[in-house]
């Protein structure tokens, strides 16, 4: 470990550790957002295919969960392992238990995010997840799991330059998305013009068929 790093563990560096609800109401055609573990990918947050919940019931799950900005969200329940860190610009919202709601102490919240999606942290997460049908880190295990601290000037550093070169990524991978598409259609162009004969369509001509008839 680098010289002035130390690690501690996820409990000593939050300021609370809870899941979502694990009795989530029913649906309403008005209210609040309450989002689960579909919900975080790729270190967001994204807001659909949500069910609405009545403010009541919102009011209820918030009073446990108060989510709030610099919040960590990570997935627990069934596929574990994803985080998203809330904004200020996000919406209130509630969460199902699959969510687990990290509040940093001492520690910068992207940081804290990107240390949980590196691979020892990713391995263990699965190494303590416990269930039959559908897996899951209990929030006591959660705690225990150790968080590889640097100072907090090297923090902001290193999540300046993951996020300079995440995005450098993510635009390389759609370029790359983009060009299987190209190749895609070419692909079908090409099969298409086989089936036609416009592939050998010169050939045909410089080799034209033997006419034949009665004689």
């Amino acid at each position: 470990m680098p010289k002035g790093w130390t690690t501690a563990p996820l409990a000593d560096i939050c300021l609370r550790l809870v899941d979502g609800s694990h009795n989530p109401p029913p649906a309403a055609e008005f209210g609040r957002p309450m989002l689960s573990a579909r919900n975080v990918i790729d270190f967001q947050l994204l807001f659909d295919g949500f069910r609405l919940i009545s403010e009541e019931d919102f009011a209820f799950e918030n009073a446990r969960t108060q989510v709030s900005p610099g919040d960590v969200l990570l997935t627990i329940v069934g596929t574990i392992g994803r985080t998203a860190v809330v904004s200020e610009h996000h919406p209130q919202f509630a969460l199902q238990r699959s969510v687990a709601v990290l509040k940093p102490r001492g520690i910068d919240s992207r940081y804290l995010a990107f240390a949980l999606n590196s691979h020892d942290r990713q391995q263990w997460l699965v190494d303590h997840a416990k269930g039959t049908a559908q897996k899951g880190v209990y929030l006591k295990t959660l705690g225990t799991v150790d968080i590889p601290i640097a100072p907090r000037a090297e923090q902001t550093r290193i999540v300046a330059k993951l996020e300079e070169l995440l995005t450098d990524l993510d635009a390389g991978v759609a370029e790359l998305k983009a060009a299987q598409k190209k190749l895609a259609q070419y692909r079908q162009s090409l099969l298409k013009a086989a089936v036609e004969g416009a592939l050998t369509a010169e050939w045909r001509q410089q080799h034209p068929p033997a006419e034949t008839g009665a004689q």
